[in-house]
């Protein structure tokens, strides 16, 4: 019996029946080891689907056009593993693969995210995505508020400072202060 293994699983070959088997995963009697290896990947592919979960790639926008919430709808499809700390991230952070539609393409794609970068896509979080909108709105419509208070304030003008203007142009006699 030749063993070998694949994915974590072990792989054996019976020489007297010439058919490979995975036991572990209860695949039997395949008449190659690439038969193996493609049920061993149907399986962890089916598995990865019944996982996938829906989620919101969640960034706050700020445009002149006011600030919301750029709420990308998506799929958690496959955790890739940990990440070293950056700038900006914590000590440790977690990498999953997102397939979405994003803005500009045609088609979904697949994206390597930060886990901290998702939000589940949840009633509660489609209402807070909803919620910091509002306030968006509302901070956009104070900042213009603020804009047009301070285009209000008077400013002084050119007849405000003619005496300067007029002191500016004197020329000092000897002895003249």
């Amino acid at each position: 019996m030749i063993s070998t293994e694949y994915r974590g699983y072990t792989v054996q070959y019976s020489e007297n029946a010439d058919l490979w088997n995975c036991p572990d995963c209860g695949i039997v009697d395949q008449p190659t080891l690439s038969k193996v290896k493609e049920r061993i990947n149907a399986m962890h592919l089916k598995l990865r689907k019944a996982s996938a979960m829906p989620c919101f790639e969640i960034a706050g926008e700020v445009t002149y056009s006011g600030a919301k919430v750029r709420a990308l709808e998506g799929t958690i499809i496959e955790y890739i593993g940990p990440k070293k700390a950056r700038y900006g991230y914590p000590e440790e952070t977690h990498s999953v693969a997102v397939v979405s539609q994003r803005p500009n393409r045609d088609a979904k794609s697949r994206q390597e995210v930060y886990l901290q970068n998702l939000a589940p896509d949840t009633p509660e979080v489609r209402a807070q995505i909803a919620a910091a909108d509002a306030l968006g709105q509302i901070a956009h419509e104070a900042a213009e508020a603020f804009r047009a208070a301070v285009r209000a304030i008077p400013r002084v003008q050119i007849e405000d400072i003619a005496d300067l203007i007029k002191a500016s142009g004197h020329t000092f006699q000897e002895g003249e202060e």
